[in-house]
């Protein structure tokens, strides 16, 4: 995240990044001023001065975010990552969630960003995983086991936040037309979850292979040469 790439779309002149905003403006009333350790001592005193760097509606963090994505790594519109790098696409989808749940908690754009880096991000790791247990040798058999064990956990953890953020976009529904959840058709709410259900039904496959093929096939052969 340098300067000059966040820069393009920076919500204020204050902070060079993302990492900079989240690290110098959580909310005061879960982490006083004295104690933001993470932020830089030259932004923790901007801060201080100018405390309107901070500020803005979440509408307006919203737009900014969306406007990081390129910065970020992600195409915009899709919310695709363009890295190969799965720790900087880690730390990307950190700072999302972070930037997320901090700032911009009621924001169904937001939580839309996260959601679909999530996994496609997890995605592209099963992906690079699928090449390695094609390719793979027997001496490799259980690093391929481990970490087919943890990518499943992870898929299932971005399916549970597809599920959640589907559960938001009914509920965000119903208070801003002041009806019941309950009242709320799930068709009601398709075109606002249909980026996320496309993921949702284009990960399922690799859900299976590894819950249901990989996982079983690679613990019975170790268990058939222990």
């Amino acid at each position: 995240l340098t300067a000059a790439a966040a820069g393009r779309g920076r919500m204020a002149p204050c902070f060079p990044s993302l990492m900079a905003f989240i690290a110098c403006c959580p909310p005061l009333d879960m982490v006083p001023d004295d104690d933001l350790q993470g932020c830089p001592a030259s932004l923790l005193q901007l801060r201080r001065q100018r405390p309107e760097c901070c500020g803005g509606r979440v509408p307006d963090h919203a737009a900014w975010l969306r406007q990081q994505l390129p910065a970020l790594g992600l195409t915009e519109g899709s919310t695709r990552f363009q890295s190969s790098d799965p720790a900087g696409r880690q730390l990307v989808v950190e700072l999302l969630e972070r930037f997320v749940t901090d700032f911009d908690f009621r924001s169904p754009d937001a939580w839309r960003v996260l959601v679909l880096a999530t996994v496609h991000d997890v995605g592209l790791q099963t992906d690079d995983w699928k090449g390695a247990w094609v390719n793979g040798v027997t001496s490799e058999v259980p690093q391929l086991l481990q970490d087919a064990m943890t990518l499943s956990r992870r898929l299932g953890r971005a399916f549970l936040r597809l599920e959640a953020f589907h559960q938001f976009l009914i509920a965000d529904k119903a208070v801003h037309e002041f009806r019941t959840y309950s009242s709320i058709d799930p068709e009601e709410i398709r075109d606002a979850f249909s980026g996320a259900l496309q993921w949702y039904k284009f990960s399922i496959p690799s859900r299976d292979l590894l819950a249901f093929d990989a996982i079983p096939q690679l613990g019975a052969f170790l268990r058939r040469s222990s």
